[in-house]
This record gives structure tokens, sequence and C-alpha cells, in this order.
């Protein structure tokens, strides 16, 4: 399907607006929305023993934003069993 975004974008959404509530005096708002397409890079998707779709993090490459001028990506990666 077509989706727009960014050239090198290797993840995106479409998505429908569910709702917004605003947070404090300076007009915060945390956003919630429905996914209702995504669009996975194949560079970035592979499987797992099980089959299942997994997404390569170290190839994605993510980057956050932690506040004003702050982005932080990913460090090192870290690989926890779940327990039984």
């Amino acid at each position: 399907f077509r989706l727009p975004r960014v050239a090198d974008c290797r993840v995106a959404f479409a998505c429908s607006l569910h709702d917004i509530y605003y947070v404090g005096n300076d007009r915060q708002a945390l956003i919630l929305v429905e996914i209702e397409k995504l669009y996975l890079h194949d560079e970035i998707v592979g499987e797992d023993a099980k089959g299942r779709i997994k997404i390569d993090a170290k190839i994605m490459n993510p980057v956050a934003r932690m506040g004003p001028n702050e982005y932080v990506s990913l460090g090192e990666l870290i690989h926890l069993q779940r327990p039984k």
C-alpha cells in the first residue's frame, strides 16, 4: 500500500485520531491514535526461531526525543530470557 513518509524512513504508521488529553497549564497534550496501517522496510524485518515477525532494532537505529534539544539513540541491546 502507499503510505506517505520521509524517503529514508524504515517504519511508518497511518493513524486515525482516537482522543487528545490536555495536561497542565502549558497545554501539553497526550495524543492517542489507532494504527490502521504499518509500513516496515524489508531491511529491518526478519523472523525469530518460532517464525514470528521480528524487527531488528540495530538496523532500524531509532532515535527518541528526550526533551528540548535532547535526543537519544540505542546503546547496547540487552537480551533477557522470559521467566518460565
